[in-house]
């Protein structure tokens, strides 16, 4: 394969036309949506490009890869049949969740290199900063401080291919994404379980930022924004985005498929339009083959309501959160839909939490059966609730507002199922991690403020005491491992040295139990599909510099949550620049001054009135995490800059305190000094929005 240089997306386009291959074939050949059967799939990424270099991976020990000169480590036990250094070669790969390849296949290159799948997260390179995207499992790193054409198209749940120009595996300024063709997508919000925070701590439900994503089989669906008069539907500012479908070909079936996940309560309504008597709507939890594991429910459309026609045992139906209804008995269509005719009263699935019917990972399918009347079928899902799980940090990071109380609190994130993807099926992986840390109390206990110790070796050994991997921990101290085969490890610490690790300290063994020794933890039990976390030693530093940060929220959540503001106190330049008041007697001020606007003082309230609601949210003053942030870097919160001096002398650089940089904003507001307030809103700007 050539090296391709600079090539735009009309140059792009006639290639693929000149190589027979186009967008819709590119969406086909790596099976990013449908399956030669028309069912519809979850999706692993496509890559294709020159082998520039392989190593095999073993039972031992993990692979590498690089294709077009990027680079994907290959999970231990995996294969790729039929690869050499130096051909070109595109292959449809699976991904575990630590983004190494587990299994694929291989065919041949078409000459281009491209990176080609369905995208679960995005972040933008800014200046000091790379960005990465995760297209279907592979993650692929971006260049700081470049703009990728065809960026502001890209979001979770979009098909889409990056065209990369890579250089030391990131992905450089000449790179750029192409929005692939794909079958029509239906975005649900997601509901998970948690807690609020405070002495009287409370069961709760929050919304993950990522949403269900439904994948339709057919393109003669409609897919539309549940609204007044899609579906008459109220909507707020504060209401979540919610998508319906509709259907109207005669003696046909849609069919809708999640990816795989761990389901709990299902909340949708039913509507119809025109003749549909006869028309079915089934709800199915499908296996990693596609069968039906689990009939959920189903409904029959018949004189002017939705006959239940079956449902689960372990199922209750609800009728509006209120009356239960069961199999021979119907939910009317009562309610005026918009364009949608009329629909029902919202339908809440609950699955019950002790069947075992509904431990396990599946895809939830929903499918619409047409009859041969001139009609339309209309389903719209208002939410689905998830299982997670708690990993490290959640209590810290998964920061929101209790849908059913309206007060703060926390959410688990770790996904119960691992992303099983088609045509290899991985098996659910199990993790065993750990943080190395300066113990400053010596109790052998990590706190909330007692720094990571980055650049730690720490090893893997199995049952007979081998080393069968090594890592070394990240910035935070956080160490990884992913466990391919249950049974019995130990993890080794290769004891610090440096400045800062004045001696030993205390080590603690985590939930799968163990023996802890010195520099040694053994006899862990790890099973399938678990993770074994906190398995930590601590050591005895010196004086160190703290690195904490919150969750800094984008100035939009503000705006959207206006009406559900945290407590606490805000400064508000122009309007009480001496004397701070409380946010909630401030909700006008607070209101305007987040539109922000063209001048100094402007755009300094709306950055910085944004930054101080966030400090709220995460507990304010009184609370560890946000005093430990005052007194960490601004870099800990992943921020560069160039160093800028203000007007009365003091320098401010990614190594100032979040202190400082409140206390200097704090000044500049009292004295008013509008050469100095450009400056800090940009400063402030940088930290806000990291965490959505």
């Amino acid at each position: 394969m050539k090296k391709r240089t600079t090539l735009s997306m009309l140059a792009l386009t006639i290639g693929l036309m000149l190589l027979g291959l186009s967008f819709s074939k590119i969406g086909a050949l790596f099976n990013l949506t449908v399956a030669a059967s028309g069912a519809a799939l979850p999706a692993g990424a496509g890559i294709c490009g020159t082998v520039s270099a392989y190593t095999p991976a073993n039972s031992n020990a993990t692979g590498v890869i690089k294709i077009a000169g990027l680079t994907y480590v290959i999970a231990r036990g995996a294969t790729i049949p039929a690869v050499s250094v130096g051909q070109d070669r595109c292959f449809s790969f699976c991904f575990n969740g630590e983004g190494q390849i587990t299994g694929g296949e291989g065919f041949s290159g078409y000459n281009i290199s491209l990176v080609c799948g369905i995208v679960t997260s995005f972040s933008k390179p800014i200046a000091g900063l790379a960005g990465s995207v995760n297209i279907g499992g592979a993650t692929v790193r971006l260049a700081p401080g470049t703009y990728l054409a065809g960026q502001d198209q890209v979001s979770p749940g979009s098909n889409t291919c990056l065209i990369p120009d890579a250089a030391g595996d990131l992905a450089g300024p000449n790179s750029y994404f192409i929005q692939s063709p794909s079958h029509k997508q239906v975005r649900i919000p997601s509901i998970v379980h948690g807690k609020t925070f405070g002495t009287n701590s409370q069961d709760d439900t929050f919304t993950l930022s990522d949403p269900t994503i439904l994948t339709l089989n057919s393109d003669q669906a409609s897919v539309f924004d549940a609204g007044p008069y899609t579906f008459g539907r109220n909507v707020t500012a504060e209401s979540p985005k919610v998508q319906g479908f509709s259907y109207s070909t005669p003696n046909s079936t849609l069919q809708a498929l999640s990816c795989t996940e761990s389901f709990w309560d299902i909340v949708m309504e039913i509507a119809s339009s025109g003749v549909t008597d006869g028309d079915m709507v089934t709800l199915n939890l499908l296996d990693s083959n596609k069968s039906v594991a689990q009939q959920v429910a189903m409904f029959t459309i018949q004189n002017g309501s939705a006959e239940v026609t079956k449902l689960h045992p372990d199922v209750k139906l609800l009728v509006n959160g209120m009356n239960s209804k069961g199999v021979g008995q119907a939910a009317q269509f009562l309610i005026p839909a918009g364009a949608s005719g009329t629909r029902t009263f919202p339908l809440t699935l609950v699955f019950s939490t002790s069947s075992p019917a509904f431990m396990g990972c599946y895809q939830l399918s929903v499918e619409v059966k047409r009859g041969n009347n001139i009609g339309t079928t209309t389903v719209v899902i208002e939410n689905i609730v998830v299982k997670r799980m708690e990993r490290p940090n959640d209590r810290q990071t998964n920061i929101g507002l209790g849908l059913q109380t309206g007060t703060i609190g926390w959410y688990p994130s770790g996904k119960v199922c691992d992303f099983i993807c088609w045509p290899c099926q991985q098996k659910q992986g199990s993790w065993l991690s750990g943080f190395v840390y300066c113990d400053s109390d010596n109790d052998g206990v990590k706190d909330s403020g007692e720094a990571g110790i980055a650049n730690v070796e720490i090893r893997l050994l199995n049952s007979g005491g081998q080393v069968v991997d090594t890592t070394q921990t990240d910035s935070s101290g956080l160490y990884k491992f992913n466990i391919a085969q249950p049974g019995t490890y130990s993890v080794m610490e290769v004891q610090p040295t440096g400045s800062s690790v004045t001696g030993d300290g205390k080590d603690a063994a985590g939930n799968c139990g163990g023996i802890v020794g010195n520099d040694l933890i053994s006899n862990i039990t790890v099973t399938n599909g678990v993770e074994c976390a906190n398995y930590n030693f601590g050591e005895a530093c010196g004086t160190t510099t703290k690195c904490d940060t919150i969750c800094w929220r984008s100035t939009q959540f503000f705006i959207t949550n206006s009406r559900y503001l945290p407590g606490g106190t805000v400064l508000i330049s122009g309007v009480n620049a001496n004397n701070p008041v409380g946010i909630q007697q401030s909700t006008n001020a607070i209101r305007i001054a987040l539109q922000g606007g063209s001048g100094q003082m402007q755009k300094l309230n709306k950055e910085f009135v944004t930054a101080q609601l966030s400090l709220a949210y995460s507990g304010g003053g009184g609370s560890p995490v946000v005093f430990n942030t005052f007194w960490s870097p601004l870099s800990c919160s992943g921020i560069a800059f160039a160093p800028v001096t203000l007007s009365n002398g003091v320098t401010l650089a990614p190594n100032s305190l979040l202190d400082t940089l409140v206390m200097q904003t704090t000044l500049a507001i009292k004295e008013n000094r509008l050469n100095d307030m450009g400056t800090l809103a940009d400063i402030w700007k940088l930290l806000n929005g990291r965490c959505g």
